[in-house]
């Protein structure tokens, strides 16, 4: 499965970001002075090494109506993030526990200064060209929002819009009609810390309606980390959150230098809250920061890509997401350029259509037989 899923993602993920649009909508004045700020603090977290601890539980109703049809899913995922000298090196494992079975999962990303490497521990690899973000890279000040929003970019990217989320993240390929919209709604008093308060909308180009929405509390003693946030759901309620999260412990790494140790984040049921107005709680996620190291040394050879064993399936994947290259490690590599995004594709469409065809003779065959013993039968 897991091999499936990495070969799935090389592939679709340019279809998956909702950011990727131009720049249609310009962000609020003060936006272009808290990303200057954020940029700072943020250099200050660019070589570290932290060890987390994610876990997950879903207690979602299998029938939205009824809280009593839960089914309880659980994770526990424990993530290295070492960065240095712009390399990087994610790696993550877990247990996935579900009323059915309990999965173990792993996976490492290393990107070298030219490529990254992206492996599980079955026979597979995915190799793209340059730097390719991990769902697990971790940025303190997008730490509250870990797992939670997929665009895993730095907040003060995330603020800046659509051309700088493209430029941080050039595998993500455009979905017309969606941009983002960042603006500071003041300044307030979160939890005892001088907060600023800015807004990240998601909206639809065409009509200017709100998609999704974050609004974060930002605070000033913390070298602007995030403290608080919500999340909504335009489809579902402008007003009530479907997901709120805090920082529930800190530690200072260095004079004025912070990093969250312990945040929770809450997802609500949408269809509670769609149809009574109600918060119903369904999944809570809890982060755990079990070491953090700024300008830490590494060994030799740590952000080096590993060897891949003969017999691995590779792809080796362009800033566009695109297939150019796919090879079983120990023999002969394809030509470059042989393998397009789309020839895989093809070759499904090819065995899906023979296996259709096969279908439709074998149930013309068997009409035939069945016509035949009814003709002898009569």
């Amino acid at each position: 499965m897991q091999r499936f899923l990495l070969y799935l993602i090389a592939l679709v993920s340019g279809f998956c970001s909702p950011l990727q649009a131009a720049d249609s909508h310009d962000t609020s004045p003060g936006i272009a002075a808290l990303v200057a700020d954020l940029q700072v603090y943020e250099a200050a977290y660019d070589d570290i090494d932290a060890k987390i601890e994610v876990a997950y539980t879903d207690t979602r109703p299998v029938h939205p109506e009824d809280p009593n049809t839960s089914r309880v899913t659980q994770s526990l995922e424990q993530v290295r993030f070492s960065r240095t000298g712009g390399k990087t090196r994610v790696e993550a494992s877990g247990e996935f526990q579900s009323p059915a079975r309990t999965t173990a999962t792993y996976q490492l990303s290393i990107f070298d200064g030219t490529s990254t490497y992206v492996g599980a521990d079955d026979p597979l690899v995915n190799i793209y060209d340059g730097l390719h973000n991990h769902s697990r890279a971790v940025y303190p000040h997008r730490l509250l929002s870990f797992t939670v929003d997929p665009r895993n970019v730095r907040l003060s990217t995330y603020l800046l819009g659509d051309s700088a989320i493209a430029a941080e993240r050039p595998e993500d390929s455009p979905l017309p009609n969606k941009t983002v919209v960042a603006r500071v709604l003041g300044r307030e008093e979160y939890d005892g810390l001088d907060c600023t308060h800015v807004r990240i909308d998601i909206v639809r180009v065409s009509n200017d309606k709100m998609i999704a929405r974050w609004d974060y509390w930002l605070a000033h003693e913390r070298n602007l980390l995030p403290v608080h946030l919500k999340g909504y759901i335009g489809r579902v309620s402008d007003s009530i959150p479907v997901a709120e999260g805090w920082v529930t412990a800190w530690t200072q790494l260095a004079d004025g230098v912070w990093f969250p140790v312990t945040a929770e984040t809450i997802r609500y049921d949408s269809f509670g809250i769609a149809k009574h107005q109600q918060q119903h709680q369904t999944i809570v996620r809890t982060i755990h920061v079990d070491e953090v190291t700024l300008s830490p040394d590494f060994p030799d050879g740590f952000f080096e890509h590993p060897s891949i064993p003969d017999g691995t399936q590779v792809y080796r994947i362009n800033d566009q997401s695109e297939v150019y290259e796919a090879y079983v490690s120990g023999r002969s590599a394809a030509s470059p350029g042989t393998a397009a995004t789309t020839e895989p594709f093809r070759n499904w469409l090819l065995v899906g259509n023979l296996a259709a065809v096969a279908v439709v003779l074998a149930g013309v065959a068997l009409r035939r037989r069945r016509r035949a013993r009814n003709s002898h039968a009569h």
